[in-house]
């Protein structure tokens, strides 16, 4: 964006992104496997 100044637009993680930073790392995967349950990235 023209008022950009920052280059946040440009820096910002995607949902993805987020979500995949989240879940590997804190205890979700482990809770995740511990629960049986598979997470495909």
């Amino acid at each position: 964006m023209d008022d950009d100044i920052c280059g946040l637009d440009y820096n910002r993680l995607s949902l993805y992104d987020k979500m995949k930073s989240i879940y590997e790392g804190t205890c979700l995967k482990e809770q995740f496997r511990k629960a049986g349950l598979e997470v495909i990235l």
